[in-house]
């Protein structure tokens, strides 16, 4: 039964809080621990600028805010096999990436709104996470409605292929983000030998909660694959 591998999955793409905790102190070394995360204030003035009345700026934050550490636009994971890369204009928030030998994690949004305004497009203010999970091919991937029931949503949306599960759902967002749509969106796939699970949150009323967040995650699936490609 290939239950056993997502409850990883949906651990960590379900609940933000979730993914960012502490990493074993026997992770490989390199890894970004839990513990710089917090010298660096973790994740909630970055979400608080993020869905605020506006993006922060030198202006807004003043001389007593930290600087912002700078975006990434591409994160290793998994030992190299899965690298993430977001769609244009979305990159990776450094404090969230998270390397461990079972599970890895890095959450994209705005490269705009990571730099303090000062890099990248304007682009939609969204959160997608990516999350590496167990061993695994693509039969190991969970149907859709193995997905909404490991998340207790409801299920409103759904394509299943053999390389793919990519799902809408409704439920209880306001954990991973503040005023944001109860619609959100889901994609498992497995790349190099590893499942991977995506997950994309937009605010309420979005047009990215409905059917062009399903387009963008799957932008976003394959610029990690292409990303991930060996030669």
């Amino acid at each position: 039964m290939r239950m056993w591998r997502w409850p990883v999955l949906i651990a960590c793409g379900a609940m933000l809080a979730g993914c960012l905790a502490p990493v074993p102190d026997s992770a490989p070394d390199g890894q970004t621990r839990a513990s710089e995360t917090n010298k660096r204030g973790g994740n909630a003035p970055f979400l608080s600028g993020l869905f605020g009345p506006r993006a922060p700026t030198e202006k807004t934050l003043g001389d007593t805010r930290p600087k912002l550490p700078k975006p990434l636009a591409s994160a290793d994971l998994a030992g190299g096999k899965v690298v993430v890369r977001g769609p244009r204009g979305y990159c990776i928030d450094p404090t969230t990436v998270q390397r461990g030998p079972m599970r890895g994690f890095a959450l994209l949004a705005s490269c705009s709104i990571l730099s303090g305004g000062k890099a990248g497009l304007f682009v939609d203010p969204l959160l997608i996470t990516v999350t590496t999970g167990p061993r695994g091919s693509a039969q190991d991937l969970p149907s859709a409605m193995e997905i909404a029931s490991g998340t207790g949503a409801e299920l409103l949306k759904r394509v299943e292929t053999d390389q793919l599960t990519r799902v809408q759902l409704r439920g209880d967002t306001a954990s991973v983000l503040p005023n944001g749509d109860d619609r959100y969106w889901r994609s498992t796939f497995a790349l190099n030998g590893r499942l991977v699970a995506l997950a994309l949150y937009a605010p309420e009323g979005s047009a990215y909660a409905g059917t062009r967040g399903g387009d963008l995650l799957n932008r976003t699936r394959r610029q990690i694959i292409a990303a991930s490609s060996k030669d």
